[in-house]
């Protein structure tokens, strides 16, 4: 099953769930509408049946890297009301998600790329993110990557 269709059915089960799946139906709105806005910037006639499954990861991960924004933005400004709302909106996003990845695999990914790559330095930096990214995409947190790879290259200087 395709993962636009989960969308659409959790959409359906959240408005037969009414006030108890309100949260849940506002969020997969704008996941559908993201989407769509997404098919249609690149085929201007394209529809639902468009979205692929990389597609709605990637919009996932976009709309979940947002909500962590904004909870640093309320929590400063005072408003654990709305950062709560913005972390339940990432639990709901999340499910679209592919299962992530445990520390061991993340180091098991750095490691083969590091082998296959042999950077020098941080000029390579690039070449291992190229490496690594179709592996951990929407399953490790990238800017964790990012430090990883980092400190590894800064060992080698």
């Amino acid at each position: 099953m395709a993962l636009m269709d989960t969308v659409q059915a959790d959409i359906k089960q959240a408005m037969l769930a009414r006030q108890d799946g309100k949260l849940t139906l506002q969020t997969l709105r704008m996941l559908k509408s993201d989407l769509l806005l997404a098919v249609k910037s690149k085929k201007p006639n394209g529809d639902a049946s468009d979205v692929s499954n990389d597609l709605v990861v990637d919009t996932s991960i976009k709309m979940i890297k947002q909500r962590r924004e904004s909870i640093t933005q309320f929590k400063k400004g005072g408003r654990p009301d709305l950062a709560e709302q913005e972390l339940k909106e990432i639990d709901i996003l999340s499910r679209y998600l592919p299962e992530p990845l445990s520390d061991e695999d993340i180091q098991a990914v750095l490691d083969k790329a590091i082998e296959s790559v042999q950077p020098s330095g941080m000029k390579d930096m690039g070449k291992l993110m190229s490496v690594i990214t179709p592996e951990v995409k929407g399953r490790a947190d990238m800017g964790q990557i990012s430090k990883r790879i980092k400190a590894h290259l800064s060992s080698l200087s």
